[in-house]
């Protein structure tokens, strides 16, 4: 079984995905020495004990992705509201973003879901309510935050405070999904 999570992090200027094997998920979580996580939240000391005991390994993939969403969404809006003579369509642009996003994970993500013999839109993932417009209307399935969410939250707030995690992909995706986007609103 496959388990997967994904958090956001600074109104959405990251966005982290955890996919793995559900007995390297429970393993990893359960090294962590702690329950119901969520790093914003917690004290000081237990964020860096967390932190500290935050060790991803097995059949896991997880990523950090530095998308940036709501300053893109805002310029390419303006951009696109400019050409289109005062039209505004910011929930348009924001639809056309998700889709490209989401493009993205299932790439950098198809070596995993390729050896797994999956698709991302078969994966049910644990996600809070940050992410879950975005997820139902993309036709991937979610349910509420559990111990693979736990672990993306962790993960989406080392990277927010640019503290660095070991196993851990991270990536700057805003300009090339800035490009994408303008290339696909004809910008």
């Amino acid at each position: 079984m496959i388990f997967a999570g994904a958090d956001t992090s600074d109104n959405l200027k990251y966005v982290s995905f955890i996919i793995g094997v559900a007995d390297d998920i429970k393993s990893i979580h359960g090294k962590l020495e702690h329950s119901n996580i969520h790093m914003r939240k917690l004290p000081k000391l237990d964020k860096e004990r967390i932190i500290k005991n935050l060790h991803i390994e097995g059949d896991v993939f997880a990523t950090c992705m530095y998308i940036n969403r709501p300053n893109v969404i805002d310029k390419i809006s303006a951009k696109f509201e400019r050409k289109r003579r005062g039209i505004k369509r910011k929930k348009y642009v924001e639809d056309q973003y998700d889709f490209l996003f989401i493009d993205k994970v299932r790439s950098i993500y198809r070596n995993f879901l390729d050896m797994h013999s999956i698709r991302l839109e078969s994966i049910i993932f644990e996600i809070d309510h940050d992410l879950r417009k975005a997820f139902s209307h993309l036709g991937l399935r979610n349910r509420d935050p559990s111990i693979t969410h736990e672990i993306a939250d962790i993960v989406a707030y080392c990277n927010s405070k640019s503290r660095r995690c070991k196993n851990i992909v991270e990536l700057d995706l805003s300009m090339d999904l800035e490009g994408l986007l303008a290339r696909r609103l004809h910008l």
